[in-house]
């Protein structure tokens, strides 16, 4: 019987010593698998901010992009409202041009008739 009983709390001991050994075993599991969670998490979060960064660069490009271009539109618009204006004054000039030649044509042939009348 005592025998018996020296079995029992001998195979209770193994058997309890088992459980604290697998116990341990899974409390380390545990540690690693939250520290691979961990790690995990951080390497997405680190992508996410490498993610919104990149995503922060394109708007600041397509922002820089879109005031070029507006500037762009806004020089070729001056450039063509300089051109036009150039354009009138050259005409206005052309024109002037024309009617003081042709004063100048009148005047000429009023002279040369006003001589031969004198002749």
């Amino acid at each position: 019987m005592e025998l018996q009983l020296e079995d029992k709390k001998k195979n209770l001991h193994e058997q309890n010593v088992r459980d604290k050994q697998n116990l341990e075993y899974a409390r380390e599991e545990q540690r690693l698998l939250k520290f691979k969670e961990a790690k995990e998490v951080k390497e997405h979060q680190r992508l996410s901010k490498y993610e919104r960064e990149k995503q922060q660069n394109e708007d600041l490009i397509k922002k820089f992009s879109q005031r070029v271009a507006i500037k762009e539109e806004q020089r070729e618009a001056k450039i063509s409202l300089q051109k036009d204006n150039i354009r009138k004054q050259q005409d206005f000039r052309n024109e002037k041009l024309y009617v003081m030649k042709d004063y100048q044509e009148k005047t000429r042939n009023q002279e040369d008739l006003i001589s031969e009348l004198e002749k």
